[in-house]
């Protein structure tokens, strides 16, 4: 929003002078208040001598502490999430398994299956995720891990989490084997 806000106070725009500027998570975002499409607004803004809005954007501005944290909202949904991702990571083979059970032993910050859970929300009028959605979520979580495992191989990191990367335990060929592991299950 704030490279689009940038470019927009540039050039002359074909914005009404009732042009509305309303703050976003921490951004700035336009709308239009005789449009279809129209947001709730903070503060009119008017059309500078260059027919263009006249607004300042602010970057890294915190958000309003009146907005709700988003893991708390899919907070009783994301608890069990460790314990459906660990059953799925199951396998026959014991260094496999221990590998991408390391991996999933301290974790991360859920951030893609928060949006999958939000997402879930927003489409179904606020109601928790279904099932599929909740495998959605963590087959999301899954991915990232993997991509994750290959990552530190590549990169040669010591750490991931707090704790020895899997490949410095494992070495990098099942650390490697682990994520296609996890791509495979996913």
């Amino acid at each position: 929003a704030a490279a689009v806000m940038r470019s927009v106070a540039s050039r002359p725009l074909a914005v009404p002078s009732t042009a509305l500027v309303r703050p976003l998570l921490g951004r700035w975002a336009l709308a239009c208040a005789g449009g279809r499409r129209c947001l709730s607004a903070a503060t009119a803004v008017q059309n500078n001598e260059r027919n263009c809005p006249d607004i300042t954007v602010a970057f890294r501005v915190a958000a309003p502490a009146s907005l709700t944290d988003p893991f708390a909202l899919v907070q009783p949904q994301l608890r069990p999430l460790d314990v459906s991702i660990r059953e799925l990571v199951g396998t026959d083979h014991p260094v496999l398994a221990a590998a991408a059970h390391h991996f999933f032993e301290r974790a991360g910050k859920r951030f893609r299956p928060t949006l999958v859970l939000l997402s879930s929300a927003a489409a179904g009028g606020g109601q928790p995720a279904d099932g599929r959605q909740v495998r959605l979520a963590e087959i999301s979580e899954m991915i990232h891990a993997a991509s994750l495992l290959h990552d530190d191989v590549i990169d040669l990191a010591d750490t991931r989490r707090g704790a020895k990367a899997a490949h410095k335990i494992y070495g990098n060929k099942v650390a490697v084997l682990a994520g296609d592991f996890l791509l495979a299950r996913a």
